[in-house]
């Protein structure tokens, strides 16, 4: 016949599973301070929409700036080559009418 716990043993028992439930919330608390480090860390670094937004916007605005100039210097190019008869007036106007921007 088994022996009915006395209420010692529950009281031990009880506060060992407590002791152990307060060391795996110190544990669980521990990595969850390292995920907060990390995270702080990731948003200290990270790039923001806004950010990126201005980014894109500074490099579409160099190379638009960029392909004016060079299309420009087609331009004169193909001018000089009609002036110089090296092209014909018609092949002039061809290549000028293909034009990354509208005139």
């Amino acid at each position: 016949m088994e022996k009915e716990p006395t209420t010692q043993d529950i009281l031990e028992a009880i506060n060992h599973f407590a002791s152990d439930v307060d060391d795996k919330f110190i544990s669980i608390d521990k990595r969850f301070d390292g995920i907060e480090t990390d995270i702080r860390q990731i948003k200290a670094t990270m790039v923001t929409k806004s950010y990126l937004d201005d980014k894109m916007a500074d490099l579409r605005g160099d190379l638009v700036s960029i392909v004016r100039k060079e299309d420009s210097k087609v331009d004169t190019f193909v001018k000089i080559a009609a002036d110089e008869g090296a092209i014909s007036n018609k092949s002039a106007q061809k290549i000028l009418a293909i034009s990354p921007f509208p005139k």
